[in-house]
């Protein structure tokens, strides 16, 4: 098992001199006047501290530290005595997971379904499905349970015997033809677990009174707390003003079905989860299916017996109970999914031209997110090579970010990612893998293909197949374009 950790740190002047600013210039205009010029300066000296310590920044002084660095104990130091000499206080936040690890039990880390239709505050909410592109898992709005499942999934549930949950068709209000969607009800639910309340603290004037006005020095329960998970956080809680500790959580064994899915719902406070896990057995049988992305499987921690040391135990209660399986409604949901099953609706297809509209829209609603067109005469040269399908796009713009997503790679990085592509896939020798060049990189690692046929597939860094597919250049870049809308 392995541990990543690391913290993400800021520093902060005193509170006392904006409200001095503040008491000095009444007038609202010229108070602003002279924050935004205090703001500025804290940036700058903020900035230049942090690459004094040889790290990287954003444009705040926000940094990340990680701590398996061998220098660690030295940064924290500079930090503490910086904060001591000039008056700054520092501010931050730690992480960890634990990688190459075995255990029984994932926690399903996936993306949530992010179109839906009515209230948001809807509990069984419409979707227009084929927004969703034939994708076969999310997590409910907002990470919340049930989750939503394709036909496929479904289907391989039911034909496979996994226990104990039930389904009930999502209404598609969408116009174009698709898949349909249900939500998934897990009967399992975990009541209790090992999590990470009461670590969290902070001096700010603005929280004391509430629950995170607890001492955090050496001697302080917090502090032995600390102590007991080891490693660099109780010197953390020595330096910092304003924490927080986000530790993966522990699910009793005693709580865990056999086999299937379970989930978490519910807490208060700094502990409020909604988790859905599902047991090793069955995210074998589903990543099998090609139903589960194996990247959406994080290994869960698991105790029994006495809690983990540093950790709180806490009861996952839930005055909603929305979570349940209505018959009744799944009955008339069951009448939604036949008639649209009749219906003819058509498929959705995007065009050369539509989609050339919206791109150039979109440079122009975030030129900064965009190169600048390729040069007619280059366009040209790749007439008769495989890029031929993606000139009139490279005209538009030679790269760019079509989303958070997914990024448009100019011509000639996807030449050479192209080239390493090719070379990664001929050493792929027991995997049918798609041949093509790559013109998109994703936030993950993954490669979008363009074939030879025409089609695009998405390409997973961790295993040598496509995960998404689409019909043409055209239909992947439209959907890229909407996913930023």
């Amino acid at each position: 098992m392995k541990k990543e950790e690391g913290i993400s740190w800021n520093l902060d002047r005193p509170a006392s001199e904006w409200q001095e600013l503040r008491r000095k210039y009444p007038d609202r205009k010229e108070y602003i006047k002279h924050y935004h010029a205090y703001s500025d300066e804290e940036y700058r000296r903020n900035i230049e501290f942090v690459h004094s310590l040889g790290l990287k920044c954003d444009c705040v002084g926000w940094s990340y530290l990680d701590l398996a660095r061998p220098d660690v104990g030295e940064i924290l130091d500079k930090i503490e005595a910086f904060c001591r000499k000039e008056g700054w206080l520092a501010r931050g936040g730690y992480g960890c997971r634990y990688t190459d690890m075995e255990s029984d039990w994932y926690e399903i880390d996936a993306p949530y379904i992010n179109e839906v239709e009515g209230s948001r505050d809807q509990f069984l909410y419409n979707i227009r499905a084929y927004k969703n592109k034939n994708q076969p898992f999310f997590l409910g709005w907002c990470d919340r349970i049930p989750a939503v499942v394709s036909e496929k999934f479904r289907e391989v549930c039911l034909r496979h015997n996994i226990p104990d949950i039930r389904f009930c068709w999502v209404k598609d209000v969408g116009r174009y033809d698709s898949i349909q969607y249900a939500f998934m009800f897990p009967a399992n639910r975990v009541t209790r677990i090992a999590c990470d309340r009461y670590l969290q603290y902070s001096d700010d004037e603005s929280h004391k009174g509430g629950e995170l006005d607890r001492p955090h020095g050496p001697g302080s329960e917090l502090y032995g707390q600390l102590e007991l998970l080891g490693g660099w956080l109780p010197r953390l809680a020595e330096i910092f003003y304003n924490f927080q500790f986000n530790l993966p959580d522990y699910y009793r064994v005693e709580d865990l079905p056999e086999t299937g899915f379970a989930f978490v719902k519910g807490g208060r406070g700094y502990c409020v989860r909604q988790k859905l896990l599902v047991h090793k057995n069955t995210a074998e049988i589903l990543v099998r299916e090609k139903v589960l992305d194996p990247k959406f499987l994080q290994p869960a921690l698991l105790y029994s017996g006495d809690v983990p040391p540093g950790y709180s135990e806490q009861t996952m209660t839930e005055e909603d109970e929305r979570t349940a399986f209505d018959p009744a409604h799944a009955a008339e949901m069951e009448l939604e999914y036949q008639k649209i099953k009749q219906l003819v609706r058509p498929k959705r297809k995007a065009t050369e031209k539509q989609t050339v509209s919206a791109l150039r829209a979109a440079k122009r609603d975030r030129k900064e997110d965009f190169g600048k067109k390729m040069r007619k005469e280059i366009a040209e040269s790749l007439t008769d090579t495989p890029y031929a399908p993606l000139i009139p796009y490279y005209l538009v713009a030679d790269g760019g970010s079509l989303c958070d997503e997914y990024e448009f790679l100019p011509h000639k990085e996807a030449l050479e990612m192209s080239r390493e592509y090719e070379e990664d896939m001929a050493r792929e020798e027991l995997t049918d893998t798609p041949i093509g060049i790559v013109f998109c990189k994703c936030a993950d690692g993954d490669k979008v293909i363009l074939t030879p046929l025409g089609t695009v597939v998405r390409m997973s860094h961790e295993v040598p197949e496509a995960i998404e597919k689409w019909p043409t250049p055209a239909q992947f870049i439209t959907d890229a374009l909407e996913m930023e809308e």
